[in-house]
């Protein structure tokens, strides 16, 4: 399924933030959804808490569950192209 994660800011790991459903998937990416909390979030890895907007969230389809937490994380096509050239 795919989900929204955030990518710590101490540590590097990217963790969920939330799923999106299958059945509301469109075409492009769905809409970010807000960042509750006052935006305040804690890493599983290393148990830092920061603050995070909506535009921290990353989108991970579920298929790129193959590549490491690090690189399969993209929210722009220019990432994107980059994750592409850290593979070969």
């Amino acid at each position: 399924m795919p989900k929204w994660i955030l990518e710590c800011v101490k540590c590097g790991n990217a963790f969920d933030y939330c799923r999106i459903s299958d059945d509301t998937m469109p075409l492009e990416l769905p809409p970010k959804p807000d960042v509750g909390n006052g935006g305040q979030c804690v890493c599983p890895n290393c148990c830092q808490s920061a603050i995070y907007k909506r535009t921290d969230l990353l989108y991970r389809p579920e298929s790129m569950g193959m590549v490491s937490d690090r690189d399969a994380v993209f929210a722009a096509p220019k990432d994107f192209v980059n994750l592409l050239s850290r593979l070969r």
